[in-house]
């Protein structure tokens, strides 16, 4: 929902205004432009008006940080490609920020009415002021029923030093090549250096991408949920989160495998999912949790909604996610309405597509279960015994355990009879 980006779209545009005004105003950047300006426009008094400079550099800041704002909703509302961010940025830069600048009243009137506006917000202002700390209360709750292994707290600090060298090395590139655009006049030496600063990124972002895959391989290599979210726990203290945490998608993951569906709910709840990255896990986690739940309409709900997200889109990428969620979600559904067949090839599907040990378990786990509703005991056996065999902290295993022994009990008794 659009209300909830207000908030952050205001503190951006007065952090923009005080950068505009301190490299406009105290590094005197704007005098010669504005005694230009002014004798152009044969209106010599303006440049009378204290301090000039640095209400000139606020709007302008402003008015550029507004633009490139705008121009991030665009291309998050359409699935846009980081290309056309830096083409945009890049060659339209002077036209970006001035429509910017034109419509920064407008947008200030329109952030502070959202944010004023927002769904239950004096609740959100009485938990503030509870100094309710969702991410501490998770954890709480976490530890009252599973472990927590402090021996993982080590994996937890390598990632956080290794993420934050990257994100300093964001902040001083982007500072580099911001004071180039400002002193150097040089066309060829600009294109190079925002392309290096392009690059720089992608590069950066995908080291970081591959920071965090130690964690996720706990979950999805190593099928042992209990470690995946210890770490992220530490993560979260290291970072020092109160009302969200890092990988929230995966956090819930490990709690819906750990049968715990109320605390993965809990934990997709506190993440922003108005972030195109989170969308469609929200959805497909959400409907998992509230299949454990067994609440039916709450299942259809998520389906209704994944649907609506990115209806359209002409991106392949987050069309194929999309169907993903989607089709993860309709099988939760088949399940509870007992159309058995359909599950079946959804989850072979599964078994001979995915190169995650956490899903072949799963999949593994429900063709056992509908094996046994439809008596077919041996094939059951067959994945019940995968499921014991590679489940390792996944709730799974236990009930893999418990159906084996039923299965063994009732071949006794057949022998016997």
């Amino acid at each position: 929902m659009w209300k909830y980006q207000c908030k952050r779209h205001l503190l951006f545009l007065f952090g923009a205004a005080i950068f505009g005004a301190v490299i406009f105003g105290l590094l005197g950047y704007s005098e010669d432009a504005l005694q230009q300006a002014a004798e152009m426009a044969n209106f010599e008094e303006i440049l009378e008006i204290p301090y000039l400079e640095y209400i000139v550099g606020a709007i302008f800041g402003a008015g550029a940080a507004n633009g490139m704002l705008l121009l991030t909703y665009i291309v998050q509302r359409y699935h846009m490609s980081f290309w056309f961010v830096y083409l945009i940025v890049f060659f339209l830069f002077s036209p970006m920020a001035a429509i910017g600048t034109l419509v920064l009243i407008p947008t200030i009137f329109v952030c502070i009415y959202g944010w004023l506006t927002i769904p239950n917000r004096s609740e959100h202002k009485n938990l503030k002021k509870n100094k309710v700390n969702s991410v501490a209360e998770v954890e709480r709750v976490y530890r009252l029923h599973h472990k927590y292994l402090s021996e993982y707290e080590d994996l937890a600090k390598k990632v956080w030093d290794y993420t934050t060298r990257i994100t300093l090395s964001y902040i001083i590139g982007l500072l580099v090549v911001f004071l180039l655009i400002l002193w150097i006049d040089n066309m060829l030496v600009l294109m190079l250096s925002v392309f290096a600063y392009g690059m720089l990124y992608l590069i950066m972002a995908r080291k970081k991408a591959m920071a965090v895959q130690p964690i996720i391989s706990l979950l999805y290599d190593e099928c042992n949920p209990e470690a995946c979210a210890s770490v992220i726990f530490a993560l979260a203290k290291k970072a020092r989160k109160r009302k969200s945490f890092p990988l929230p998608q995966y956090l819930a993951q490990c709690m819906i495998f750990l049968n715990d569906p109320h605390l993965a709910a809990d934990i997709m709840v506190t993440c922003e999912r108005n972030r195109g990255a989170i969308q469609f896990p929200y959805y497909t986690v959400m409907g998992y949790a509230y299949y454990q739940l067994g609440d039916r309409g709450m299942v259809k709900f998520q389906l209704d909604e994944c649907e609506k997200a990115g209806a359209g889109t002409n991106n392949q990428a987050v069309a194929l996610l999309r169907e993903q969620c989607l089709t993860g979600i309709k099988n939760k559904l088949d399940l509870m309405d007992k159309k058995f067949d359909s599950c079946k090839q959804y989850f072979r599907a599964i078994l001979e597509a995915t190169p995650f040990e956490c899903q072949r378990v799963d999949a593994h786990y429900y063709l056992g279960l509908i094996a046994f509703v439809d008596r077919d005991l041996d094939d059951a056996k067959y994945h019940f015994n995968y499921v014991e065999g590679h489940g390792n902290t996944m709730y799974f295993k236990e009930k893999a355990k418990s159906f084996l022994a039923t299965i063994a009990k009732h071949e006794e008794t057949v022998e016997g009879a």
